[in-house]
């Protein structure tokens, strides 16, 4: 039997340091107890299993009453259990890698509502002839600042929405200052992830349009809000125009002019006409634009502007980037 007194002094050693070696805690034990240490007996019992936990989770006030053979096993059994642990996340984080990679083949005018898809920007076609140069230009320069693996993360977190029409010429359904971002941005790889929201290629070109506006999936509209051919649409969104009443709607959203609504299309287009007659500015000058912002937000809670989608008569809070 082992005297209490030395059990207690080395259980309260290896408590303190417990950067101590499992060499010299099952020393210790040893010498300690004049008996084997608690590692020899029979590997993988209940008995050792149970108890070995008990002992990692006990509190240190109470550790004098244990044999310190048994806190190292506990250790040891611990440390075992987190390597197989760290190598199934690691085969399992490899997976996810490769099978990611995989998950997005190139773009196919076959492909059915739900697929996955990997093509080049430059490739999809706009669905509307403006989009605001400032939000370009921000998201442009936060593409900049990206690694390459982070942003085609980021792409494939969003996932660019597309409908395939007449001919299979695929179609933007959103996302429009995202690729223009990026086939403005100096990252090497120019393809966008997304997936297909409707196969609509077996459709006639008039139906295919008729449909799409009636359901808000184009913006058959120039900046003088008269109706534009779908055929005069640039085929690339590097061909877009630029409408800065666009980005001032956009602008006076985030100040908190209106409520942002992802269930009326092309809301900012909407509160970018009532802003047109309004507001005037210098482009160039980016105070000048602050200022038409202040303006513009204002006016957003006149009661002129009720019938807007997202109005309030009271400031909202205010959207930070």
């Amino acid at each position: 039997m082992c005297k209490n007194v030395k059990v207690r002094d080395q259980g309260h050693l290896f408590f303190t340091f417990t950067s101590m070696s499992e060499s010299v805690v099952l020393a210790l034990s040893k010498q300690a107890c004049g008996r084997p240490p608690f590692s020899t007996l029979p590997r993988r019992t209940p008995f050792r299993r149970g108890f070995a936990f008990y002992m990692l989770f006990m509190p240190p006030a109470w550790a004098w009453v244990a044999n310190t053979s048994l806190y190292a096993y506990a250790m040891t059994f611990l440390r075992r259990k987190l390597v197989w642990l760290g190598l199934a996340v690691a085969v399992g984080g490899v997976w996810f890698v490769l099978q990611a990679k995989t998950d997005y083949p190139p773009f196919d005018p076959n492909m059915r509502k739900g697929e996955l898809f990997l093509i080049p920007a430059q490739a999809l076609h706009p669905t509307q002839s403006m989009i605001g140069f400032r939000e370009v230009k921000d998201r442009t320069e936060a593409f900049n600042r990206k690694s390459a693996d982070k942003l085609a993360a980021k792409l494939q977190d969003t996932n660019t929405v597309m409908i395939i029409g007449p001919g299979g010429i695929p179609y933007l359904n959103d996302g429009h200052h995202a690729v223009r971002a990026l086939l403005d941005s100096n990252q090497p790889n120019k393809n966008v992830y997304g997936i297909v929201v409707e196969n609509w290629s077996d459709m006639a070109p008039a139906d295919f349009w008729k449909k799409m506006v009636e359901q808000g999936d184009a913006y058959l509209f120039d900046s003088e809000h008269k109706i534009i051919d779908p055929a005069n649409l640039p085929t690339s969104v590097s061909g877009c125009v630029d409408d800065p009443y666009r980005d001032l709607a956009a602008s006076v959203c985030h100040a908190g002019g209106y409520a942002k609504d992802i269930k009326v299309f092309y809301q900012e287009f909407i509160w970018a006409d009532y802003f047109r007659p309004l507001v005037k500015w210098d482009n160039s000058n980016d105070a000048d634009y602050a200022h038409a912002v202040k303006k513009a937000t204002k006016l957003a809670h006149e009661p002129a502007a009720a019938g807007l989608p997202g109005y309030s008569l009271v400031p909202l809070n205010v959207i930070h980037h």
